[in-house]
């Protein structure tokens, strides 16, 4: 894994747009959708979501810790998320899916461990906050202005006016244990840190000495010796003995990096890392270690990291350079690396009660997805090739359970991914042609046609092309993509057709400057005109890791 995988930032999980939008969108929502969702006067947004039969709100889909995260729960994250996408113009096609359901179910577990450890340090909310926060929510929301009620209006007033209306309360809607989890929390819609976050910042001093190191800059190699693939204490040890050789007379540590590190990202560049700093988002105890070095030293010992195994670090060199206006604007400055440094210790915190939680996911498709996208995490094949087989067992089970149309769509659509990721192309075909069955896809319809290509099968490639533009009717990256795919498939005749069809367009659509295709200038396409169906989101496999990446 590289160390850029080690940022701990969310865009390193999906390279595709519509995934990059999906893991930023649901990091606004966490408990904050589950109270905005169903504050209204119409109907709880959960209720909107498709239920298979048999299914109830009050089913377990996963346990933490022996706690249960229900699927009423995840319906209503997932519903929430599932509108501010469509809101921004963001069609969520059957590729993106389990990393939809996986993110949602994320931090429907984060949300949990936070709770769990608000508990366990005291941090206790009281009668007087929850009716605080049950009043600035009914502030912000507008709720009076929708009910038709003054201003002044109070919270018996709005529930007469719900309760006339066949709606349910204000406290029904907005429930005590609720409010709690917002205040402990934090709202992300308002960017308001909750108590958990705040009792990090309060346990948090930031000296002189601190905020100089915070603007000095290390040079640092490092050895990653993973503990994925051997037992965490064989990690340790071969890591121990790693810094016995690094320390011997004459030790060349670019060269052990080369031999031993398990991070494909650097391991070729000797460890190399360049400069890094403060803000720079490695995980805080590579951090922690390096800064604590002399140039030329190497960490004494074995660096444990939850996530990735055993680092050995090397610090090359030092250099300090503080902004100009340090001194004038000291106390700014201090406050700013005071909330720098409390955000590593609350992600050390976090990542270290998620790796030793006890996250039992008990509804298979969730299941499949989670393993699925921490396949796509992993780094190297290796370390996914266990979680891609757990994740097709999963699949295989929930479609057992013959689900309505566009959930197995879906489920089919993910098993394809999962076959094509382990390199089984019949099967994912299959797969994605069961999904193609349950339910159109244009993308979904590209991507059977490109893997067709690749297996010789022209014939039926181009039969799943012209579905796809079909389809995509009036979509001009699909039609692009489609006049070169046909080319590929030796159909100059249908590739002339999509040709005449995106000079059409373009003359109707004046607007911009071109749309990926030489010598053919093309136009946005108007907000709107685009079906719902539409677009251009393939299930394509990443290329593989190349070392430094």
């Amino acid at each position: 894994m590289s160390l850029n995988s080690f940022r701990t930032g969310l865009g390193n999980v999906t390279s595709s747009p519509v995934g990059k939008w999906i893991l930023f969108a649901v990091g606004a929502l966490l408990v904050s959708s589950l109270v905005l969702s169903g504050l209204g006067t119409g109907t709880n947004l959960s209720s909107l979501v498709g239920q298979t039969a048999g299914r109830t709100g009050t089913d377990v889909i996963a346990t933490v810790n022996g706690d249960a995260i229900t699927r009423e729960d995840y319906d209503t994250t997932r519903a929430a998320l599932q509108g501010q996408l469509e809101q921004a113009g963001r069609t969520v096609g059957s590729a993106e899916q389990p990393l939809l359901s996986n993110a949602v179910l994320d931090q429907l577990i984060g949300a949990k461990l936070q709770l769990q450890q608000a508990k366990k340090s005291n941090i206790n909310v009281t009668d007087a906050e929850i009716a605080q926060k049950r009043s600035q929510i009914i502030d912000q929301s507008g709720l009076r202005q929708s009910l038709g009620l003054p201003t002044t209006a109070s919270l018996a007033d709005i529930d007469a006016a719900l309760t006339k209306s066949q709606n349910k309360t204000v406290e029904e809607r907005l429930p005590d244990d609720t409010l709690r989890q917002l205040i402990l929390i934090g709202d992300p819609q308002s960017g308001q840190p909750g108590k958990l976050q705040l009792s990090m910042l309060n346990s948090v001093s930031v000296s002189d000495a601190d905020a100089i190191q915070f603007y000095t800059k290390y040079h640092t190699r490092h050895i990653l010796i993973g503990n994925k693939t051997r037992s965490d204490a064989q990690a340790k040890t071969q890591a121990a003995e790693i810094i016995v050789k690094a320390k011997a007379p004459g030790a060349d540590f670019a060269a052990l990096a080369k031999q031993y590190s398990d991070d494909p990202g650097s391991k070729n560049k000797g460890g190399d890392d360049g400069f890094i700093d403060q803000s720079t988002q490695y995980v805080p105890e590579f951090k922690q270690a390096a800064f604590s070095l002399k140039p030329g030293e190497i960490t004494p010992d074995p660096v444990a990291s939850p996530q990735y195994g055993y680092f050995v670090i090397k610090l090359d060199a030092v250099e300090t350079k503080l902004p100009a206006d340090y001194v004038k604007n000291k106390t700014t400055y201090i406050n700013a690396i005071k909330q720098q440094k409390a955000q590593d210790k609350y992600r050390t915190l976090m990542a270290g009660l998620k790796t030793a939680a006890s996250i039992d996911v008990k509804d298979p498709a969730l299941a499949g997805d989670r393993a699925l996208a921490e396949a796509g995490q992993s780094g190297s094949p290796a370390l996914s090739q266990p979680k891609l087989k757990a994740a097709l067992a999963s699949y295989q089970q929930a479609l057992k359970a013959n689900p309505a149309a566009p959930e197995k769509a879906t489920l089919n659509a993910a098993l394809g991914q999962t076959y094509q990721f382990l390199g089984q192309t019949p099967q994912a075909i299959a797969a994605y042609e069961a999904a193609l069955a349950a339910h159109p896809d244009p993308a979904l319809e590209i991507t059977t046609g490109q893997l067709e290509l690749k297996a010789k099968q022209n014939p039926q490639a181009v039969a799943h092309f012209q579905k796809a533009s079909q389809l995509a009717w009036n979509d001009q990256s699909t039609h692009i993509q489609l006049f070169q795919l046909f080319q590929q498939a030796g159909r100059s005749d249908l590739s002339a057709k999509e040709g005449d069809w995106l000079r059409t367009y373009a003359k109707a659509h004046p607007i911009g400057t071109g749309g990926g295709l030489p010598g053919m200038p093309g136009g946005m396409v108007p907000s709107g005109a685009v079906p719902q169906s539409a677009g251009s989101v393939h299930v394509a496999l990443p290329p593989a890791r190349k070392p430094g990446q």
